[in-house]
């Protein structure tokens, strides 16, 4: 009852963000990811280094990158650039 509303449900726990560092650590640390043709790498970099609590958006876009990776991944889906 006393989070501050938000658009959609996310998790509050401090471990989840740390997953969501690590796991944009690891596409960091590869560099191949598809991703990259639609993000720029030191913007995803950016996202991760926020610290956890300091900026909703910022964990927010960190979340939406990588699912975004995991789609391009799964489905191997090409980007035209």
């Amino acid at each position: 009852m006393q989070r501050v509303k938000s658009p959609y449900p996310s998790t509050q726990d401090p471990r989840y963000h740390q997953a969501l560092e690590d796991a944009a650590g690891k596409l960091l640390a590869t560099g191949d990811s598809p991703i990259f043709d639609v993000i720029a790498p030191d913007a995803l970099r950016k996202l991760a280094e926020v610290p956890a609590g300091h900026d909703q958006g910022a964990r927010m876009g960190l979340d939406m990158a990588l699912n975004l990776h995991t789609w391009l991944t799964d489905y191997k889906v090409t980007v035209a650039v």
